[in-house]
């Protein structure tokens, strides 16, 4: 399928093939350019209170609903999104995982433990507070 059998230039949203949820073009583009960004501010251990980090967090958070409508949760298990060494990718399951807490299991939460044990300081903050908007947990 090509972009132009699917949407205009002038469409500002484009119907889910899910759902028929109305996407606003860019939603995915711009959560993997934060989620690169989110990369680069976690090597360089920025601290998760960072306005750049906290912008980022609001900012992707804010794509959710139209990432899962798209489904994009759906094309890789919640294993496949914990598995690499990918923090943006973390970052954004645990947000998915914050809006989405039916999801966040007791098997979910054993295989993310270890990410988040090896995770760096900017990491483990922002993904405690990605996951505890919901419903609190104490890993450290």
């Amino acid at each position: 399928m090509k972009l132009d059998e699917i949407t205009k230039d002038t469409d500002v949203h484009v119907a889910s093939p899910v759902n028929g949820f109305a996407l606003r073009k860019g939603s995915f583009l711009c959560t993997m350019m934060n989620s690169d960004i989110f990369n680069d501010l976690v090597e360089k251990d920025t601290p998760a209170s960072d306005p750049a980090i906290q912008k980022i967090l609001q900012d992707v958070e804010g794509f959710v609903p139209a990432l899962a409508n798209s489904g994009l949760f759906d094309f890789f298990t919640i294993p496949e999104w914990i598995d690499g060494a990918h923090p943006g990718r973390l970052m954004v399951l645990a947000l998915y995982l914050g809006q989405h807490p039916e999801l966040f299991t007791d098997d979910v939460k054993v295989a993310l433990k270890p990410k988040y044990d090896e995770a760096g300081v900017t990491l483990k903050d922002a993904m405690k507070q990605a996951l505890t908007a919901q419903q609190p947990i104490d890993w450290d």
